[in-house]
């Protein structure tokens, strides 16, 4: 008569743990890799958005989140990327403006020695050119400057396209004098826009068409 031999053993005894080898490596020990993963993203986008390259440090930010559930860590990422694109418009916006303020500069110049070296016409203290420019009164709002000027109307020769807060006006068969219309682009922020009507005599090198932020009323002083 043959016997059966009946076994009997425990599951564990016949499987071996998961995610541990003979040294117990195990799911703490990846959870600490993935964070240590996660901090040096991290820490390489803070330093990519701080140099301006913000594609990359998004995409660092982006493999980061996939690592470890760590918000705080995200966000003070985050917010890092978010002051650094902060601080480029403003630094972007800042070197327009003295890009434009040096060619106003440069084109007032160019007017003046064109005045100086020409004769005016001989109808009695006509002048040859004249610089209109465009200021901003500011109200309550803070500071507000002209971001650019634009005539219309008039005999004198200008450019119709200016971008800039002064434009030049060059004698016409004419002369110069007459009645213009301007358009002012004002900024302290948030743009506006004024216009209005102004003569200018054609006798004076420099108009100044000062309006009133608030009400975009305005005055002229030639000189």
């Amino acid at each position: 008569m043959k016997r059966r031999v009946l076994i009997i053993c425990t599951v564990a005894s016949l499987i071996t743990p998961l995610f541990a080898d003979d040294d117990g490596f195990g799911f703490d020990d990846l959870e600490q890799i993935e964070a240590s993963e996660q901090q040096e993203l991290l820490q390489m986008a803070k330093e990519k958005a701080k140099a301006y390259d913000f594609s990359r440090a998004k995409d660092l930010i982006e493999q980061a989140e996939n690592k470890a559930y760590s918000p705080d860590d995200i966000a003070s990422a985050k917010k890092v990327l978010a002051n650094a694109k902060a601080k480029k418009q403003k630094e972007d916006e800042e070197k327009a403006r003295l890009a434009r303020l040096a060619e106003e500069k440069r084109q007032r110049e160019l007017v003046r020695r064109q005045s100086s070296s020409s004769s005016s016409s001989s109808g009695g203290g006509y002048v040859n050119s004249v610089i209109v420019e465009g200021k901003a009164i500011s109200g309550l709002f803070g500071t507000t400057y002209v971001k650019s000027i634009n005539l219309s109307g008039g005999d004198g020769y200008y450019d119709k396209s200016n971008s800039l807060s002064s434009i030049n006006i060059f004698k016409g068969y004419n002369g110069i004098a007459g009645t213009y219309g301007y358009t002012l682009r004002l900024t302290n922020g948030v743009d506006k826009v004024c216009s209005g009507s102004v003569y200018i005599d054609g006798k004076h090198k420099w108009v100044t068409i000062n309006v009133y932020v608030d009400s975009c009323e305005g005055y002229v002083n030639q000189n």
